[in-house]
């Protein structure tokens, strides 16, 4: 018996070491929350990538896009664990736009008289965070968002406890990215244990479970973590309806879900199929760069763009691409796929724009995009699947830091697609599934809309230039929509004047066509860009005057500006203010856009005066920041007596830029201000909401 106690004893010691070690174990598993906010996808890939390395480490880490706020209580209170922002700016210091809705509620919140006497200093004051910020310095408001975030964040009360970091897109992101995230987990390290020093110090070990890792190289970019995992299926086995390359193509519009007549039916998730009504090329043969005029009718579609707003096209990548690469991979694009994690625990970082089941034509035609610049953690990734060392070693010269002048000789300046590299270095096979973790999303295009609302009813015009780049080694890179654009636009040209049988011969090649009885009809998949607020809008009273500079195809949303103010005088019978447009091309008989219904708005007095701009047509070169500067007394006038406002829609690195100095110089020389005074005057503008900007780089 005796026996039998002191053994039943021995098990109740073992049972309670065992509780002791889980005890360690969960004290091992520190929480940390992972947020982005992304427009490109280059913050959602980095903070995918700190995400998967943080559970390698064995963290608890949760990941999250600010558009889901409200469901992980950012909205009201905000966790406790440490959280890593990785977050981008766009536009003019802009959030990326799925995080509008949550900065719009944040910034509230200090804004509010009662809620800012309530918030301030405290709400947040539990918080810990470290945030990345991503920009392009070729904006003028660089990092602008990214900064507007940690300053709201103090505000609250927030405390950091890793340095900011700032990365440049203009130069290298990684030169940023690579060691803030090294020294990042140093400084969780050091911040669990400052929390720990009144309890027993644990340290968090790295392990290999979890997301499979690779060896990280000093003086080389980590490789993205495989975390998916493709399966294979027959027709047989999938029970779920596939999608297929030929359904896809030929998808009717989304139903919309809300019968309200607003623009919230319609996504790139469930877009809009709007077929093609016009097609006119606004250059001549001989002209550097081609533009074309495009309609669309969005006849039952509830979908109103105001003068200013923008839309997206659902784009795609070329069937030649996309059989390019599974023929070089010796992939069938019959094969219906299915995408699954290596481990539950990842489940969140599987990619969640990939729709399931698919077949791998669907997979490379829809989904994944093909012709991004390729990162330098992406040509990591390839060199671990180059069986050639001498291919090897390139590959990860290139992503080197003392790579950095060859990377931008033959990668940023070449612009290779998947394609290119695979066929550029033959021994490389990377796996399906890696590639699906490393590329990014195909995203939209945007465009601004060139027409007012109802002129003409139901119909939604822009206008696109075709970028076809001469690249060194007599290569050449082509736009990835506008290219298509080009196409259809060609196609839908030919339809006018051939007739439908030999119209469908020639056109076997192109994968958007829907044909009904004996009608062939073209057409694209759009959706209204929905922001919070929109600040590139004509001024609620029509009498403020404006100024509007918009070389190039800059003139588009300016020509939807002039079209809504003439149907406010004439029907509604409304006095507008005084306006002038800056218009700047290379030659007025080669590419002045739009030529006839920009005179016609000066004469019938639309348009106060249109001043040109011509940079090629004669020995002197003139820019419009020039003729700006040449009016710098009516943009004086016009802005700081009456109140005007500004409008610039462009190019950022060459002509925004140029009219922003222009702009500060007509300001020092003729206003006599001081370079300071002139810039501090320019801020007021853009704070009213007297400056603002639409540019793209």
């Amino acid at each position: 018996v005796r026996g039998q106690i002191l053994q039943y004893l021995c098990h109740i010691r073992l049972l309670f070491l065992c509780s002791q070690i889980f005890v360690s174990l969960e004290k091992m598993q520190k929480k940390i929350v992972v947020l982005y906010g992304s427009e490109t996808g280059n913050s959602e890939a980095i903070s995918k990538r700190i995400t998967n390395e943080a559970r390698q480490r064995r963290y608890e880490c949760s990941w999250h896009c600010f558009k889901d706020f409200k469901t992980i209580g950012l909205d009201n209170q905000w966790p406790s664990d440490p959280i890593i922002i990785v977050v981008s700016s766009t536009g003019c210091g802009d959030p990326p736009q799925n995080t509008e809705r949550f900065w719009r509620d944040f910034r509230m919140k200090s804004i509010r008289k009662v809620e800012k006497e309530k918030y301030e200093g405290v709400w947040l004051k539990h918080v810990n965070y470290a945030i990345l910020g991503l920009g392009d310095s070729n904006y003028d408001k660089y990092q602008g968002f990214p900064r507007q975030l940690v300053s709201k964040l103090t505000f609250f009360g927030a405390h950091q406890f890793y340095k900011t970091g700032e990365a440049d897109d203009a130069t290298d992101l990684g030169d940023v990215v690579e060691p803030w995230i090294e020294g990042l987990w140093s400084a969780l390290q050091s911040y669990f244990d400052k929390c720990e020093l009144k309890s027993e110090h644990v340290t968090i070990l790295e392990t290999k479970s979890g997301p499979q890792s690779f060896p990280k190289l000093k003086g080389f970019p980590k490789v993205p973590s495989l975390v998916s995992c493709v399966q294979y299926h027959d027709d047989n086995s999938i029970s779920r309806p596939v999608r297929r390359l030929s359904e896809l193509l030929s998808m009717r519009s989304a139903p919309a879900e809300s019968t309200s007549q607003d623009n919230f039916c319609y996504t790139a998730e469930s877009p809009f199929k709007a077929t093609i009504t016009d097609c006119r090329k606004l250059t001549s043969t001989d002209a550097m760069k081609t533009v074309w005029h495009m309609e669309l009718s969005t006849e039952g579609s509830n979908i109103t763009i105001n003068p200013g707003g923008s839309f997206g096209i659902v784009c795609y990548n070329p069937k030649s691409l996309v059989e390019g690469i599974l023929q070089r991979l010796k992939l069938d694009g019959n094969s219906i796929i299915t995408i699954k994690p290596r481990d539950e625990k990842n489940r969140d970082c599987v990619p969640r724009y990939i729709k399931c089941p698919c077949t791998l034509s669907a997979l490379l035609t829809f989904y994944l995009d093909l012709t991004t610049l390729p990162q330098k953690s992406f040509l990591m990734m390839l060199a671990e699947y180059t069986s050639d060392e001498t291919e090897k070693n390139k590959l990860r010269h290139l992503s080197s830091l003392k790579g950095r002048q060859d990377y931008a000789k033959e990668i940023e300046s070449q612009i290779p697609s998947l394609l290119d590299l695979l066929e550029r270095f033959p021994s490389c096979n990377p796996p399906l599934d890696h590639l699906i973790d490393s590329l990014p999303a195909l995203k939209p295009r945007y465009y601004s809309v060139s027409n007012s609302p109802g002129n003409p009813p139901n119909r939604l015009q822009f206008a696109f230039t075709v970028v076809d780049l001469k690249l060194p080694n007599n290569r050449h890179f082509k736009g990835l929509c506008s290219n298509w654009l080009k196409e259809l636009c060609e196609a839908w040209t030919k339809k006018k004047s051939t007739d439908e049988k030999s119209l469908a011969e020639s056109m076997t090649k192109l994968t958007l066509q829907s044909k009904n009885e004996n009608e062939t009809k073209f057409f694209l998949k759009i959706f209204p860009r929905i922001t919070i607020q929109q600040d590139f809008k004509l001024p609620d009273d029509p009498s403020i005057p404006i100024i509007m500079v918009g070389p190039g195809t800059g003139i588009a949303p300016f020509r939807a500006f002039l079209q809504y103010r003439r149907c406010l005088r004439d029907q509604k019978g409304i006095k507008l203010g005084n306006s002038w447009l800056f218009f700047g091309c290379r030659n007025r008989d080669q590419d002045f856009l739009y030529r006839s219904e920009l005179e016609g708005f000066v004469l019938d007095k639309t348009l106060t005066e249109l001043i040109l701009a011509f940079s090629r047509e004669t020995d002197e070169v003139v820019y419009v920041q020039d003729q700006l500067k040449k009016h710098g007394d009516l943009v004086l006038e016009q802005m700081m007596k009456h109140n005007g406002i500004f409008y610039i829609c462009g190019d950022i690195k060459g002509m925004a830029s140029g009219v922003s100095k222009a702009l500060q110089e007509i300001l020092q020389s003729n206003a006599n201000l001081s370079p300071s005074e002139a810039t501090a005057v320019m801020g007021d503008w853009m704070k009213s909401k007297r400056f603002v900007m639409d540019v793209w780089a």
